[in-house]
């Protein structure tokens, strides 16, 4: 296999990984998951202001710039962007995963990627309380283990299978990790797509943010992602 070949492998794998966690997440945070009114007070600071910024990522990470723009250009299309028009298994799974198309434009996101050890960081940070419990339902039983078949824009068609487990829980706060694994075929090619992506949910005072860690060709840096998580629902819960 060829450096063009090896590349195309390593762009779908990180566009399947960096975009899984924050369309699930965010695709029941706009509309299937509403907590009740949080009875602190709601932060005078905009949502952009009470994103993290460059000096809270760990050491070697880039902060890059419009995150989605650059990965849709970068990284091409990939299987649940493309939920609208993809079969999805089980079809109840469909709405949930289709959300995400509407609910992407509904948070401001910042990310920070590693080139060196080929990772990422990201938090997207959505101006509505959720039901963290309600959430961990829809993650856990209804899209636990969802497989999606579509399309792909470049040609030739992806399949993937994603499994949810929980790794932490807390009041309003919790820990999955999602493990991605499938195909995408081009003719008589066919690339795998094998990973695995942590995603932190929480809901406090009037908000809800989602912090996503990934590593191309091995597991996500727990610690650096208890860290990056922990900062993020701090400077929320102590903002003005």
């Amino acid at each position: 296999m060829n450096a063009k070949t090896d590349l195309k492998r390593a762009g779908l794998r990180r566009a399947a990984t960096l975009t899984a966690a924050t369309s699930l997440v965010v695709g029941l945070t706009g509309g299937v998951a509403v907590a009740d009114p949080d009875t602190t007070s709601k932060p005078t600071a905009s949502a952009a202001e009470l994103l993290l910024n460059s000096s809270d990522f760990p050491g070697g990470y880039i902060v890059v710039p419009s995150p989605q723009q650059r990965l849709a250009n970068e990284l091409g299309a990939d299987p649940l962007t493309l939920a609208n028009s993809a079969k999805v298994t089980p079809p109840e799974c469909k709405n949930v995963l289709a959300a995400a198309g509407g609910g992407q434009g509904n948070g401001d996101t910042v990310a920070g990627v590693h080139d060196q050890d080929r990772k990422s960081l990201s938090e997207t940070l959505i101006a509505k309380d959720s039901d963290v419990d309600t959430l961990k339902v829809g993650l856990l039983k209804l899209c636990s283990d969802v497989t999606i078949e579509t399309n792909d824009p470049r040609g030739g068609a992806i399949k993937v299978r994603a499994i949810t487990k929980e790794v932490s829980s807390d009041t309003q706060k919790a820990t999955f990790e999602i493990a991605l694994d499938g195909t995408r075929t081009k003719g008589t090619d066919s690339f795998p797509i094998h990973q695995k992506v942590l995603v932190g949910v929480a809901s406090l005072r009037g908000y809800t943010v989602a912090v996503q860690a990934t590593k191309l060709g091995g597991d996500p840096d727990r610690g650096e992602f208890d860290g990056f998580f922990d900062k993020s629902v701090k400077k929320i819960k102590d903002a003005k």
